[in-house]
């Protein structure tokens, strides 16, 4: 296997990646050659990359095309198992499962912020990553007394999603929501919710410190809601035997660990403590079969 990444690494296609980011497309061509370098090689090659060149790599092969086909996955619930698009979402409870957890045990999400959200007597409830928008338009059916937004870093899911959903409080934005609650900011005594389901693992490590800080410097009362894979070392042998075991030869990046296809499994309560922000609750769903990662809830308050 090494020799054959080390051939790889001298291809042209790694050549022109490594060297020049706009080449990326590169990846997208459809040769079985391709196929099977992508399948073997590419986690290799893209956490050597330097910020600007993985940039371009999650731009080209998650970007606005793919973020469009991504968002009618979404819409559809293909992965919720045996659900249909014209299924209520989230699932009512002990209708649908994920193995042989029920659905709203394997994501706790949708259970615990409902809970949250249905006693709020005002405010602003922001999604990081809102795709379809099925999840923020679920949310903001509880209430009439809070606002919600959905950001998307693609424009092709923002307008898929506002075309599909439409209420008073509900609205989808494309950008960077940091930049653009602290350009138009809320009452400064609304409590604010920022909850993230499946995107926070593609944020870079070297992002990662000054995004918890930003969060941390809200005046508003924060919710900070994190639902994301995790890598915790030794947990598939704890769910199988109840012993742990020793990491070893774990590739870490500060508090991140590369997962695999472009994402990271953050110690996000490390990050959030740095930075000042507290741990309310925890919560551990589904364990992904034969890894040391499992479906994670973070309530993390300022």
């Amino acid at each position: 296997m090494n020799l054959a990444l080390l051939a790889y690494k001298n291809s042209k296609i790694a050549k022109d990646l490594l060297t020049s980011p706009s080449k990326v497309s590169n990846w997208r061509q459809k040769s079985l050659f391709n196929r099977i370098a992508r399948r073997l090689f590419w986690d290799y090659i893209y956490y050597d990359l330097d910020t600007e060149a993985r940039s371009n790599a999650q731009l080209e092969l998650m970007g606005e095309e793919e973020a469009l086909k991504w968002a009618h996955h979404h819409a559809s619930q293909r992965e919720i198992q045996s659900a249909s698009k014209d299924d209520p979402f989230p699932p009512i409870r002990g209708t649908r499962f994920h193995g042989q957890l029920e659905f709203n045990d394997a994501f706790p999400l949708f259970e615990y912020l409902a809970q949250i959200i249905r006693v709020q007597s005002h405010g602003l409830c922001v999604q990081l990553g809102s795709s379809s928008g099925k999840e923020i338009a679920y949310f903001s059916s509880l209430t009439k007394n809070m606002s919600f937004i959905g950001y998307d870093l693609y424009e092709s899911s923002t307008s898929f999603a506002t075309k599909r959903y439409r209420s008073e409080n509900l609205d989808f934005k494309t950008g960077d929501f940091l930049s653009a609650l602290n350009e138009n900011p809320p009452n400064r005594n609304d409590p604010v919710i920022i909850f993230s389901n499946g995107s926070l693992l593609y944020m870079f490590p070297e992002n990662a410190v000054s995004f918890f800080a930003k969060v941390a410097s809200f005046e508003n009362p924060l919710s900070l809601i994190i639902s994301e894979p995790v890598r915790i070392p030794g947990i598939s042998k704890v769910l199988k035997t109840g012993t742990v075991r020793q990491e070893a030869g774990v590739r870490r990046i500060g508090l991140s660990v590369p997962s695999g296809s472009m994402g990271y499994s953050h110690d996000y309560i490390a990050y959030a403590l740095i930075n000042g922000l507290k741990l309310k609750h925890v919560q551990y769903g589904f364990p992904h079969p034969s890894t040391d990662v499992v479906n994670a809830l973070f309530h993390l308050t300022n």
